[in-house]
């Protein structure tokens, strides 16, 4: 059988907010798991969130502004302070993708791009002034955003970081290349 670990007399003004005091079962892993709250967002749903309470409470501080309590065990619902660390959320991202838990991939690397560029329409980038500055098969560009470079070809926008945008069949060599 697993052990139980109850947190007793908490300070009072969290016990305001909350009368439930914690329990934990400790996991095979040496992981606290809440049994006595519930999960919300796959965290512990105690004072509003069951591990950056454990943290405060473990280290009796705060969490310092602008940083987030991480799961070095990479368990959601541990609370156990000897399995938390305070780090940014940039670090706490990175912990995710180097778990295979978050794709990195972004625009052409990500794996639905090959249906986005099947059904995508190509665009041609133009400068301010519709001088052409290139073609694109799939109506997908690395660091400009589709939807707003599709709007701009509707004209539903001017343009979209600097360029103006038109679908090839609508594109005019050497003609007039306004939006519409």
């Amino acid at each position: 059988m697993p052990s139980v670990i109850r947190i007793k007399n908490l300070p009072k003004k969290k016990l305001a907010t909350n009368t439930k005091e914690p329990v934990f079962v400790v996991t095979s892993s040496g992981c606290w798991e809440c049994i006595s709250h519930g999960l919300k967002n796959g965290y512990a749903n105690i004072f509003g969130g069951g591990h950056r309470f454990m943290w405060s409470l473990w280290n009796k501080k705060e969490i310092p502004d602008g940083m987030v309590v991480r799961h070095k065990c990479d368990n959601s619902k541990c609370c156990n302070p000897h399995h938390l660390e305070i780090g940014t959320q940039y670090d706490n991202v990175q912990d995710a993708v180097k778990r295979g838990r978050r794709n990195p991939a972004r625009g052409s690397q990500l794996p639905q791009f090959g249906k986005i560029a099947r059904n995508a329409r190509p665009v041609i980038q133009l400068t301010m002034d519709g001088e052409f500055v290139s073609k694109h098969p799939n109506g997908y560009v690395d660091g400009f955003s589709a939807s707003k470079i599709h709007s701009t070809c509707k004209g539903k926008q001017s343009q979209h970081k600097g360029y103006k945008w038109v679908y090839e069949e609508d594109y005019i060599i050497g003609g007039n290349n306004s939006c519409k």
